[in-house]
């Protein structure tokens, strides 16, 4: 009698590991896996390199299963935004808007450092006020970049001043453009310039800021669920406790970050004229 049970019991074991292995594949399916897109301002291997150590950081912080997205042009970043397909996304301050405008995507961290558009010249220039800018060329660093919107709105809508614009594709080159005399003026961020080499910074001199703004943030589609969102949000702000950590955020520009809120952060913007900087969508 002993040896049968023995051996029932052995079956029912055989049984239950071969039942535990068969259904082990759907549960995994049934995780979910979150995808993290991020603003294309650079070739997609510069943003991989720069995103995929913060993207697996958070995911190990908060045990969710989490993709970095990347893309090759602006055209198909923002079409997905206005289709709602990333679950989370990086975008400027101005994509934060017509996303909230397109799917609702929800702020949720942001560097806590205020970013402003700045006007340079070359020291010896004879341009004193941003008015004279009236019919110059003027260098910018991309059609769709935040630097570009803060800065084109500022001149059109507020100060009524119209120029000739290139684009020079990094700030380091728009400071070269302008150095070289290859256009009379250029902008940026105050943040990117910043953080240029000061050799260059030595041969320029600001002549204008705009209206400082929230910087970029991190946000979530509505049907991620709230406690992920904020599982998200809060690994993000803990994060810069560590120096491992704090080293991957700051080449995201990511090392102060706060809460965001979208009233309070990107409400205001909603005054620019957002379809000129943001689409084409279909």
């Amino acid at each position: 009698m002993n040896s049968f049970r023995l051996c029932y019991e052995r079956f029912c074991l055989l049984l239950t590991g071969f039942i535990l292995l068969a259904i082990s594949p759907v549960l995994a399916a049934e995780a979910p896996r979150y995808t993290i897109a991020v603003i294309p301002l650079v070739p997609p291997v510069t943003t991989h390199a720069k995103w995929a150590p913060f993207v697996e950081r958070v995911g190990r912080e908060t045990g969710l299963e989490l993709e970095l997205k990347l893309y090759e042009t602006m055209d198909k970043f923002e079409n997905d935004i206005y289709h709602g397909i990333p679950d989370f996304v990086f975008l400027h301050s101005v994509q934060a808007v017509a996303a909230k405008r397109a799917q609702n995507y929800i702020p949720l961290v942001r560097n806590s450092k205020l970013v402003s558009g700045a006007f340079v010249v070359r020291k010896d220039s004879p341009i004193k006020t941003v008015q004279d800018l009236e019919g110059k060329t003027v260098a910018l660093v991309g059609e769709k970049n935040l630097c570009r919107t803060l800065l084109d709105h500022e001149l059109r809508e507020e100060l009524h001043v119209s120029t000739e614009v290139v684009y020079s594709g990094t700030a380091a080159n728009m400071l070269k453009y302008v150095i070289l005399s290859k256009a009379d003026a250029g902008g940026a961020l105050d943040a990117s310039i910043d953080r240029l080499p000061q050799d260059l910074l030595d041969q320029v001199r600001v002549i204008y800021n705009t209206k400082k703004i929230a910087p970029p943030a991190l946000v979530a589609h509505p049907r991620v669920p709230e406690k992920v969102r904020d599982s998200v949000a809060d690994a993000v702000v803990r994060m810069v406790s560590d120096s491992e950590a704090l080293l991957i955020m700051r080449e995201i520009l990511l090392d102060s970050p706060v809460r965001a809120d979208y009233e309070r952060d990107y409400g205001a913007l909603e005054k620019m004229n957002i379809e000129r900087y943001f689409g084409p969508v279909n």
